[in-house]
């Protein structure tokens, strides 16, 4: 399963919340950022950003896992890639998603010096 997420503008992502069945719940999450399209055969040949483990009782109460933050600085999009679930099943049940984050800062302060 490829869930593909696209934002109307540029977001810091801080952390993914799944809330789903323990046992037909995904447990290998792959994450991709800003790729336009994604399949099965880029899940195989682009490196992950990050790659998230699901613990039972994490999908069970929706846990929230932290991301690596300076990786998800400025996303437009995001794959995710569910590339098994807690019992091998055929088939993965997810019941709610929750992206943490913020918009990207639009504009850069500029440090000034006085000399």
């Amino acid at each position: 399963l490829i869930l593909h997420i696209a934002f109307n503008q540029f977001v810091n992502i801080y952390s993914i919340a799944i809330e789903a069945l323990e046992e037909s719940g995904p447990n290998t999450v792959k994450l991709f950022i800003n790729h336009q399209t994604i399949d099965f055969n880029h899940v195989k040949t682009i490196e992950a950003v990050q790659i998230l483990k699901f613990e039972k009782i994490q999908l069970k109460h929706g846990l929230p896992i932290e991301l690596q933050f300076d990786k998800f600085e400025n996303v437009n999009s995001l794959s995710l890639f569910f590339a098994n679930n807690q019992s091998n099943f055929n088939q993965t049940t997810i019941q709610s998603i929750t992206i943490f984050g913020t918009l990207a800062a639009t504009t850069k302060n500029k440090a000034t010096t006085n000399m």
